[in-house]
């Protein structure tokens, strides 16, 4: 599964409707690996950040197994530092193909 984030998207969205999405899409699908594409600048509300620890752990509980972040610089560092889930290997790059690659180990 892939998602990306484009610079200038709501943050109040993607607690909203692209998480919804989000669960659908492991309902329906044995998803084994994702791919998540940050491009959004502007600083996570600790809302944000709840936001994405609950992803991780829905993504988890559905048998997600490797999780790849894809952002630049600080956001790599401060999601990688600020997201934990026990049964999900997190991985931060700023390259999107090696993320793909480590996805599919």
């Amino acid at each position: 599964m892939v998602w990306r984030f484009p610079d200038g998207m709501n943050q109040e969205e993607f607690g909203q409707s692209a998480y919804e999405r989000f669960t659908e899409l492991l309902d329906e699908h044995d998803v084994h690996g994702m791919v998540t594409e940050v491009e959004i600048t502007d600083a996570f509300s600790a809302e944000t950040f709840e936001v994405w620890e609950r992803s991780g752990r829905e993504a988890a509980a559905a048998g997600v197994e490797r999780w790849a972040v894809v952002a630049e610089g600080i956001k790599s560092l401060s999601l990688k530092s600020q997201v934990s889930v026990a049964d999900l290997d997190i991985y931060t790059t700023e390259e999107f193909d090696e993320a793909m690659a480590w996805v599919d180990g």
